[in-house]
């Protein structure tokens, strides 16, 4: 813009036909110090004018919208100064007295307050889950320690969102520094792991990582001290560039036009009153927001961390930010046994329909809040089918942490343990089935959760019970129907009942009930 000549043309339709994949940007970009002074602000000025541009598109981080909201404040001043100096007229004073500025936030940083999502950004968390999963093979392979450092001199949320997604043991950002006696702290944790069987541990470092006091902790730094402390092989990888690289995401693709609809729109739709606006990503809609209150915003959450201010510094940093933060240290700090609360809650998980990415993340989710919150978590296998014929897990085996596995005494006492979940007791040792508890009792348990319920939400929850209970004495086929409750029974502690056996069997293999029981 300042230069001018050839590199400033008008574009047709097919101008931009086939860059919608391409990563980066086909018109270039490129920081302009010549900018920064008024000698060089002057003649961007004149470039547009002798082109006829008054309306700009503006796509950048805070400190291109910044010195793009200054052009447009000096614009009738330097208009003016150009028509002294004779390189316009007064007509084209007038006819181009005003100037309009929309922008857009292009960062992978997501630092710009007042939109969720940045341009950019969701395109860097790709590349860096893709390296972290490639990384996670060889830790394992070698029982390996990783200090991943991405990049956000002064926003961590690259950092913060990779941990959450790909279960990082520890991660390192500028908003959220680490207690005094993180280093122990953060040792206990890697060795904890380790003790569990686990044979990796990934660390996560933002660039602009600081501990409480302001100081630096570089990803350096970490690994020496898991050196040190621990023993650990530990390796650094630093991803540098590569996460600016790479063909964009679909969500990136999409957001970037809808943003970019609404910028002409709001360019548009502008009066010589209107104040430059910068298009943000609020839930699931683009909105206008005035750009200096969101670049006053941003600054500020520098200012806070500066200070020592970091619950605020979270807090400016928008809800969406906030909600990360806490999700991962809901999901990634286990606490001890003796400090979870005790519930008579026991809480099932089972997927429904056809596989879908993002699933087990779901799952390994709500069993280790369970887990928190002092339930007992079960895993339903192979869904409504495996829920019929009581395939129901305790946590643990693999799938999550901090359940126990729990077997089905047998009902003549012989000291085994049956295998839980597929409807027989200790076959092998004793030929003595699991002795099942009356099917009422554990039908009516859930009305306790419902009257407990708001009223609003009651009188939903008593019109699904019914169809609840159909389903399940009604659905399974008869080759099934002694195992009918299997699933209710394996989520309650069974009762060891002493009258024979329960469960007879009749010709081609379907369950009856003995005469007398």
């Amino acid at each position: 813009m300042v230069d001018g000549g050839d590199n400033i043309v008008e574009v047709s339709w097919e101008s931009v036909s086939s860059i919608l994949q391409v990563g980066g940007t086909v018109i270039g970009s490129a920081r302009c110090k010549s900018f920064r002074t008024r000698e060089g602000r002057l003649q961007a000025a004149c470039n547009l004018v002798q082109r006829g541009i008054t309306n700009l598109c503006v796509i950048g981080g805070d400190g291109s919208l910044t010195g793009a909201n200054l052009f447009r404040e000096e614009w009738s001043g330097l208009l003016e100064e150009l028509a002294q100096k004779g390189k316009i007229d007064e007509e084209a004073v007038k006819k181009y007295a005003y100037l309009n500025i929309v922008g857009m936030v292009g960062s992978i940083d997501n630092d710009f307050c007042g939109t969720d999502m940045t341009i950019g950004t969701d395109s860097a968390l790709h590349r860096i889950i893709e390296v972290v999963d490639a990384i996670m093979t060889t830790a394992q392979s070698h029982q390996r320690t990783f200090v991943l450092e991405v990049m956000g001199r002064h926003c961590g949320y690259l950092a913060l969102v990779s941990a959450l997604a790909c279960g990082a043991d520890w991660v390192f950002i500028p908003e959220y520094p680490p207690e005094e006696g993180w280093e122990d702290s953060m040792c206990v944790k890697l060795s904890e792991n380790r003790a569990r069987k686990k044979r990796l541990n990934i660390i996560i470092v933002a660039e602009g990582a600081i501990d409480c006091h302001n100081k630096p902790i570089t990803s350096e730094k970490v690994k020496d001290l898991v050196v040190q402390r621990l023993g650990f092989d530990t390796r650094v990888t630093i991803l540098g560039h590569v996460q600016r690289g790479g063909t964009p995401s679909a969500f990136d693709r999409i957001l970037a036009s809808r943003m970019g609809v609404e910028a002409v729109l709001a360019l548009l739709e502008a009066t010589p009153d209107t104040p430059a606006c910068v298009v943000s990503l609020s839930g699931n809609q683009a909105v206008r927001l005035p750009l200096m209150e969101c670049v006053q915003m941003t600054q500020e959450v520098q200012k806070a961390m500066d200070e020592g201010r970091f619950v605020e510094a979270v807090r400016l940093r928008g809800r969406s930010f906030e909600n990360n933060l806490n999700t991962y240290k809901l999901l990634s700090q286990k606490k001890p046994d003796a400090e979870l609360p005790k519930t008579n809650f026991n809480v099932a998980v089972l997927n429904v329909g056809a596989p879908a990415a993002g699933m087990n993340a779901a799952v390994r989710a709500a069993v280790r809040v369970g887990i928190t919150e002092g339930h007992k978590m079960f895993a339903v296998i192979d869904g409504f089918e495996g829920f019929a014929r009581g395939k129901v897990r305790g946590a643990l085996g693999g799938w999550g942490e901090g359940g126990r596995s729990a077997g089905s005494p047998c009902a003549r006492q012989c000291g085994k343990q049956g295998q839980l979940g597929v409807g027989r007791g200790c076959w092998r040792d004793c030929g003595s089935p699991r002795a099942p508890i009356s099917s009422l009792p554990l039908l009516l348990r859930p009305l306790k959760t419902v009257f407990a319920r708001p009223p609003s939400c009651r009188k939903t929850l008593l019109s699904v019970f019914p169809v609840l209970i159909a389903f399940l004495y009604a659905w399974p086929p008869p080759s099934l129907a002694g195992q009918r409750i299997e699933a209710l029974r394996a989520l309650s502690p069974p009762k060891c009942l002493h009258s024979g056996k329960w469960w007879g069997t009749e010709a081609g293999g379907n369950q009856r009930r003995l005469p007398g029981c």
